[in-house]
């Protein structure tokens, strides 16, 4: 898997549930469901939305209008730039906003804070 290279293309509903290495590039109305273990980076376009619940080994990058709910662990950053982002588990890295709306909720943890109040970037 070469950084940056996307693997895998959806634009329909796909759910992971195993443990696979693939970059994953989400497009038009797409919706992907993680419960298992992605090791790879994705990416949401063109109204695409993500529902996290496992373990994200690697980046999430959100761009116009797309849509992303995180509950499990990103081992990674999250770039939002220009989506809406609800963050409730755990980001290992950073969290940039460029253009969007991010919102950490109380509990969730990014870097190394955990977060005592809902916070609105």
């Amino acid at each position: 898997m070469l950084k940056g290279v996307i693997n895998v293309i959806i634009d329909d509903k796909y759910m992971i549930n195993e443990s696979i290495k693939e970059n994953i590039e989400v497009i038009k109305e797409g919706q992907l469901e993680i419960h298992g273990i992605l090791t790879g980076d994705i990416y949401l376009k063109d109204n695409a939305s993500l529902e996290h619940h496992g373990i994200i080994n690697g980046s999430i990058y959100l761009y116009d209008n797309s849509k992303a709910t995180l509950h499990g662990t990103i081992n990674g950053d999250v770039i939002n730039k220009g989506g809406t982002l609800e963050i409730l588990g755990i980001v290992d890295e950073k969290v940039i906003n460029i253009n969007g709306k991010t919102i950490i909720n109380k509990d969730a943890i990014v870097g190394k804070e955990r977060y005592i109040e809902t916070v609105e970037l």
